[in-house]
């Protein structure tokens, strides 16, 4: 009996020897424009509130499989609050386009008073790999004292992609944040250049 016991025991740790450990997951964290920008304090602006759709509001970073299938990939997560990685995002790429050290993301305000707030509700924000990334957003520009809308848009955008591996689709998802920042910032000079 002892003898079986001893066996087994053995045969077991074989067994999970064999497994091995389970993969660790890796965490990606989203990058903001790296440029340098004139400092001005004539401009303020807060950005968010920002909404994401349900599918996105997990850790696991999501790829489509079709149309209308998507996955979430196991071992790759965000290293953050999805939300709030994009609205930091987005809050550091306009300061460096608009050139001004006074934009904050939602809840903050900041300690001055806002000329713009920019509110965003995302529809779409996912890749298929090997293919391409897609955003599709709509944003509005309100003016911060009174709440008059000044802009509305709705932007579609597409990256292709080079490769199938995560850290290429994170680095595109990065890239598509920086091209929805260029088009608010445009935005915004335009409204500036017409006070």
């Amino acid at each position: 009996m002892r003898c079986a016991v001893w066996l087994c025991t053995l045969a077991a740790s074989g067994l999970l020897g064999c497994l091995g450990a389970s993969p660790t997951p890796r965490f990606y964290a989203l990058q903001p424009i790296a440029m340098e920008s004139a400092v001005s304090r004539d401009l303020a602006i807060a950005v968010g509130p920002l909404h994401l759709p349900r599918y996105l509001q997990n850790p696991r970073i999501v790829t489509r499989l079709g149309q209308s299938q998507i996955e979430y990939e196991e071992l790759h997560r965000w290293a953050g609050d999805l939300e709030s990685e994009m609205l930091r995002v987005i809050a550091e790429n306009l300061s460096r386009l608009v050139g001004s050290d006074r934009v904050v993301g939602y809840p903050l305000d900041g300690p001055f008073s806002m000329t713009y707030r920019v509110r965003l509700d995302v529809e779409r924000f996912d890749g298929r790999r090997g293919e391409a990334v897609e955003m599709r957003v709509r944003w509005v520009v309100v003016e911060a004292a009174g709440g008059e809308v000044l802009a509305v848009q709705l932007s579609n955008l597409r990256l292709p992609l080079g490769s199938e591996s995560v850290p290429d689709l994170v680095e595109a998802h990065s890239k598509i944040l920086e091209d929805l920042s260029r088009q608010i910032a445009d935005r915004i000079a335009e409204l500036q250049a017409g006070l």
